[in-house]
């Protein structure tokens, strides 16, 4: 936990970092940060020594400051010290240490984070130059050799390029390695250059194209270099020139097209001595959608730097800056010291998937120092020629006092490497870091005042920025306004900064005594793996980056934390450097949190707050202290997400959480109202305010509304149900109720409203979209009385999709619905409107359901329970649907109540019949209930056509009451329907009494056919025979009637003609019979003879079966034992295949699942055994010679041998039944195991998968 006490912020005392590489003491003026001056162009621009060693000690204080208000003399990095006392304890240890003891220190403090170590070598030579590319290290020596090593520095190849040793005009000047390793071009001192390929083993060529040239700096496009060429390069000369050529793997001729100069420094009046070449790089502009192919080109020469863009070609970076001279863009650094450096050197650091910043670098060594700084490739402007992507820069300049001469530099992301003759430094140098101009420590305290403490001491924090950067009011109004103008100031320092090489913390040094190390000549960097090199006369060394980034966070910080030098990037870079470590991240998003606060950006210091570990009750209280509201209820609801992603059980911080859901809550409501006031005030006041500030407040109530739904959403399950529709209630938000219960579910609250609010349509579409499972069935029972009433078609389409219902438990609501009709036209004397009130708005993004169902801010009647007596929804609302499903009870409802149809209009009736039709039709209902009340519906109609189709479907499974339904179609005058119903009674007699005394001989006939016994039926007949004849004077109709059915005869209805009727009536009638029984007779006698002939070819067929056979050869085999089938009984089946008889009664009875029919086929195969022995005996008696039956006892006499034969026939018919392979037996048998359950299981076993 940070200290939040202000005496804990601001007296923190002496601080250290520990290992960290920087440390600070009130006791000594090192320099802890940068100071700026305007940008170094020309070279009159000097900055005050003496003024810089002021800001030293400034800047000291400064940081001390800093370091004790956010504790970084607690974190330490380097070592796991888990006593964060000792961290604290160790931080005065220090007071009244001299420098040099600081200094060795800091020195110190890079021992395990760079390390050297020197390469030794198999020969002993005297290197002039070192190159290294891919790992690889190429050696120029004073003997005119060079040797390529490989990466494992065992193995080298020297290649000899001048037999003359002795000519002193023929020395290696410089040598070159492409990035990929593989060419190299070495350039000498009489203007001569050598080619060769690290790929082969022969010497270097000279390259003619090149004669008389002397290379300085080689520009290499690593985008382009492989193994066949180098891509195009660009050669800087000693002349002042730039050449582009390409290396190809060629030692013939390795420079195939000719030589292009692209620039001449020397044609530029402007230029005064521009001298050689010194260093060229060749950077890509990232690469983007509508932009063509964009070259960054650095030039150096010992006073000046140049910037070149364009492309999409090298030669068209160029081309623009050799028409207009005044496009060019250049840092000019002239030399401060009499005695020039003899060498000038320019390095690139270009960032790729392990830099952890996206900053790119460049270091500029000249004479007058280091020129140090930041490229900015994502400014689109910048990609013209003419521009400058040096965004941030500074000068680091040589110290005056130090007798030695910086000789060579070396840069990675965060530190500048500087080598003179006798030693090596590391200073921690991230580039761009520069401080604008120095601070008074006093000054900057009010910067640092808790924001957690109270307003009072905040607001003089406040004061003192603005006195600190001349705002010079300190009235609070003005606060917010002094707040942006330190954002502006803040933002506006980017000019170029200037430092001593002294003053910058030295992380590493090491010493290299010329006696056994020689003097230190330069070094190199390898591009593919960021090593760097470091050489002298006589050994090669290599630096060991470990760790490099670890405490650079800590300069981050200080620096953002300095206001004259702060800037938000800082924050972020300090905190991507901590990495995973949790303790220096809570520091850094603590400090940035403080940062915000100060500055009065609330909301963003309350998101970074609620990432921390400062006390949530005390981050609470300042918001509140300071009225920030919408800070507040952002933090609040920053911790709250935090919560829940900790969370891993069910039911963890349960309480917290609803404690601070139910805060959000209320922060949501009360911003809602204060919005909605300010809207409604300006919608007054329309005349004196803007329509754009009126929209603006509009905007941000609909935004703050949304807002709350979504958090309503996301966190529903945290809040407690009645608390919050109590706590949205009480500020009269009637929409955000409704929102929130359509999000729980509760259904019925909103639907109660809706139809309080008499929407009948918003309150049956909620029924339909959202209740659409069994759970929520009540809630159909008990809104439908009252949606019938209004939306009876509507209502009907509802029901009939929510197959879940029991459409038994509506009827109540039918009755209910039916009752309150009838009671309206007992009342009126006519049916009263149905009123159709569509007002459903538009749907909410994710319910899809209304939330702006009413305005009001009155608390919803279904909470207040009050009753209107003229209102006959919310009676309907509030009866009782304890209606008794009794079978018995319902119909006697109906009974009572056989006129109700009669009330209805044809479009409700109809609707009312539709949904019963569907319950029957398409839900397949059974409810006698059910069917009994549609048909009453049926019977109430004019047509009879639906009544009859009902009776007719229903048939053998008729549900409805027949009693019931025939007392009702017999007070309707359904007479067609009265005589179905008795003959689906059985009641035929009626039914046939009935249609006759109605004259109906149609329907009368229709059911005397439906009797099952003749009898019955030619009884029915001649009861309407009799009615024919007895109202029918004439004969023939009555003899015509005898066409209608074969149940009855001329002589059967011959009694019920009158007495005088004439025979010449019937003689015709009489002939037609005859002929019938004559026909009769003939059909019989024919069939008859069929059935003999039949007969007589069924039996021949019988006899020919007795001898139909087979053939089989000598050698054939049982299809089930392959053993041979002629040495015993065997079944040959007419599929050809052939079985033992011992084999095919074993394979029955392994399919025979019956045990009573297993033991049989068992008792019947032992018989069949006996038998063959009985005639194995017979058959050896018979050749012995002895006939006499009593001679073997073993013989069975010949009764007992026809009983066996007789009951072995039982056998035969078995197995001959069906082929065991061809029959059902095998169809039945796929589903049976390969190996039965009552073998081995041993068997068994040996099949089962581990």
């Amino acid at each position: 936990m940070l200290p939040h006490d202000e005496e804990d912020l601001l007296n923190g005392g002496d601080w250290d970092v520990g290992l960290g590489g920087f440390s600070s003491r009130q006791t000594t003026n090192k320099k802890l940060g940068f100071s700026t001056t305007k940008d170094f162009t020309t070279a009159g621009d000097k900055t005050n020594s003496s003024s810089n060693l002021t800001n030293n000690k400034k800047t000291n204080d400064t940081s001390t400051l800093l370091s004790s208000a956010y504790n970084l003399n607690g974190i330490d990095s380097d070592e796991d010290n888990d006593d964060e006392n000792e961290g604290l304890a160790s931080s005065n240890k220090h007071d009244g240490e001299t420098l040099p003891s600081d200094l060795l220190q800091q020195q110190n403090m890079g021992q395990d984070r760079f390390e050297v170590e020197e390469i030794k070598f198999e020969f002993s030579k005297s290197f002039t130059h070192v190159r290294a590319s891919k790992g690889n290290l190429l050696l120029a020596t004073n003997q005119n050799t060079c040797i390529y090593v490989d990466d494992d520095f065992e193995r080298y190849r020297e290649f000899r390029l001048s037999h003359n040793d002795d000519d002193d005009d023929e020395k290696i000047h410089k040598c070159f390695i492409d990035p990929s390793g593989f060419h190299v071009l070495i350039s000498m001192t009489n203007g001569d250059n050598y080619y060769f390929n690290t790929q082969y083993n022969k010497n270097p060529k000279l390259v003619a194209k090149l004669k008389n040239m002397i290379i300085e700096s080689i520009g290499w496009d690593a985008e382009q270099c492989n193994r066949e060429e180098t891509g195009t390069i660009l050669l800087g000369t000693n002349d002042s020139k730039i050449f582009e050529c390409i290396l190809y793997d060629d030692l013939k001729d390795p420079v195939k097209n000719s030589l292009k100069l692209l620039f001449d420094f020397n044609d530029c009046d402007m230029l005064v001595s521009t001298g050689p070449i010194t260093g060229i790089e060749i950077e890509h502009f990232p690469k983007t959608k509508n932009s063509f192919n964009t070259y960054l080109v650095l030039v150096s020469t010992r006073l000046r730097m140049f910037e070149f863009i364009g492309g999409p070609t090298l030669q068209d970076v160029f081309a623009s800056y050799k028409q207009s001279f005044d496009l060019l863009k250049y840092k000019e650094l002239p030399a401060k010291r009499s005695d020039m450096l003899p060498n000038s050197e320019l390095h690139l650091f270009k960032k790729d998937s392990s830099s952890l910043t996206d900053q790119e670098s460049f270091a500029w060594l000249s004479n007058a120092g280091v020129y140090h700084g930041v490229l900015n490739f994502a400014n689109p402007q910048s990609r013209q020629s003419g521009t400058s992507i040096i965004t941030e820069s500074e000068v680091i300049q040589y110290d005056n006092k130090s007798s030695s001469q910086v000789i060579s530099i070396a840069i990675s992301e965060f530190h500048m490497f500087v080598l003179y003759p006798e030693k090596l430094q590391i200073l921690m140098q991230p580039p761009g870091l520069c401080t604008a101009s120095s601070v008074n420590p006093m000054m900057l305290s009010s910067l640092l005042v808790d924001p957690m403490n109270d307003n009072q001491t905040n607001q003089q924090g406040i004061q003192g920025i603005d006195k600190f950067f001349g705002y010079g009011t300190t009235d609070n109004s003005n606060i917010t306004g002094s707040s942006n103008n330190l954002n502006l100031f803040m933002a506006s320092l980017t000019n170029v900064g200037e430092i001593s090489l002294s003053d910058i913390r030295v992380v590493y040094q090491k010493t290299f005594p010329v006696g056994t190390c020689g003097e230190l000549i330069g070094m190199c960097t390898d591009t593919s793996n960021r090593f760097i090199y470091l050489y002298s006369n006589s050994s090669v060394w290599r630096i060991l980056i470990e760790d490099e980034e670890r405490d650079v966070w800590k300069l981050y910080l200080e620096q953002a934390l300095d206001p004259k030098s702060s800037k938000e990037s800082y924050f972020d870079v300090a905190f991507k450097l901590c990495k995973q470590d949790p303790k220096t991240k809570d520091i850094v998003l603590s400090a940035k949190a403080d940062y915000f606060f100060k500055v009065g950006r609330f909301n963003d210091a309350a998101n970074i707050y609620a990432m921390t570990s400062k006390s949530f009750e005390q981050v609470s209280i300042a918001f509140h202290n300071k009225g920030q509201k919408d800070a507040l209820r952002i933090y609040v609801l920053a911790k709250l997400q935090s919560l829940k992603k900790n969370i891993k059980t069910e039911n963890q911080d349960a309480t917290q959480l609803c404690c601070l859901c139910t805060w959000l809550t209320e922060m949501y409501l009360d911003k809602i109202n204060e919005l909605y006031d300010l809207v409604s005030l300006q919608s007054q006041q329309t005349r004196d305010i803007t329509s754009s500030n009126q929209v603006s407040f509009e905007e941000q109530y609909t935004v703050i509304k949304n807002e709350f739904r979504k958090f309503l959403e996301d966190n529903k399950k945290y809040l407690n149900k009645e608390t919050t529709f109590r706590l949205i209630t009480s500020h009269g938000q009637t929409e955000e109720v409704l929102y929130y219960a359509m999000l729980i579910e509760d259904y019925e609250r909103v639907i109660s409203h809706c139809i309080t609010e008499k929407e009948y349509s918003e309150a049956l579409e909620i029924l339909n979209k959202f209740c659409t499972t069994r759970a929520y069935e009540d809630y159909f029972y008990k809104f439908s009385p009252i949606l019938m009433q209004h939306l009876p078609k509507e209502t009907v389409n509802t029901l009939t999709q929510k197959r879940f219902l029991d459409s038994g438990k509506l009827i109540p609501a039918l009755m209910r619905y039916i009752s309150h009709q009838q009671a309206s036209m007992n009342n009126t004397g006519s049916l009263p409107p149905i009123t159709l009130n569509s007002t459903f708005h538009t749907l909410t993004n994710n319910l899809n359901i209304t939330t702006a169902l009413s305005s009001n801010n009155s608390m919803l009647s279904s909470y207040t329970k009050k009753k209107s007596p003229e209102d006959d929804d919310e009676d309907a609302l509030t009866e009782s649907l304890d209606e008794d499903d009794d079978n018995a009870k319902i119909t006697q409802k109906l009974n009572e109540n056989q006129q109700f149809s009669s009330l209805l209009t044809n479009d409700q009736q109809n609707h009312v019949i539709r949904y019963l039709e569907w319950c029957i039709k398409k839900q397949e209902n059974e409810d006698p209930a059910i069917h009994n009340l549609l048909l009453t519906l049926y019977a109430d109609l004019d047509d009879d056509e639906k009544l009859l189709t009902f009776l007719d479907t229903e048939g053998e499974n008729n549900f409805y009451d027949p009693k019931y339904a025939l007392r009702v179609c017999s007070q309707k005058k359904k007479i067609e329907a009265c005589v179905r119903l008795y003959s689906a009674m059985q009641l035929f007699d009626d039914a046939v009494d009935l249609a006759l005394e109605n004259d109906d001989i149609d329907l009368a006939r229709e059911c005397a056919d439906k009797p099952d016994d003749d009898e019955n039926r030619k009884k029915l007949w001649l009861k309407i025979a009799k009615h024919v004849i007895n109202h029918n004077t004439g004969v023939k109709q009555a003899i015509e009637f005898l066409s209608y059915t074969d149940k009855i005869k001329l002589e059967d209805i011959l009694p019920y003609f009158p007495d005088f009727s004439r025979i010449d009536d019937f003689k015709e009638e009489i002939c037609k019979s005859l002929d019938q029984y004559k026909n009769e007779i003939e059909k019989l006698k024919n069939d008859m003879q069929l059935a003999t002939q039949t007969a007589s070819e069924i039996r021949e067929d019988i006899k020919e079966l007795k001898h139909r056979y087979g053939f089989i050869t000598s050698n054939a085999k049982c299809d089930l034992s392959s053993k041979s089938v002629l040495t015993t009984d065997f079944y040959l089946f007419p599929c050809q295949h052939v079985f033992r008889a011992d084999a095919l009664v074993e394979e029955v009875i392994k399919h025979t699942k019956s045990e009573n029919g297993r033991e049989k086929l068992k008792q019947l195969e032992e018989k069949r055994r006996l038998y063959n022995r009985q005639v194995e005996l017979l058959n050896a008696n018979s050749s012995s010679g002895n006939q006499s039956s009593g001679s073997n006892s073993g013989l069975l006499d010949q009764k007992e041998l026809s009983q066996l034969q007789d009951e072995l026939r039982e056998l035969d018919e078995i197995l001959s039944s069906e082929c065991p392979l061809c029959g059902e037996m095998m169809i039945n048998s796929i589903d049976e195991g390969f190996i039965a359950s009552d073998e081995n299981q041993s068997e068994i076993l040996s099949w089962s998968i581990n």
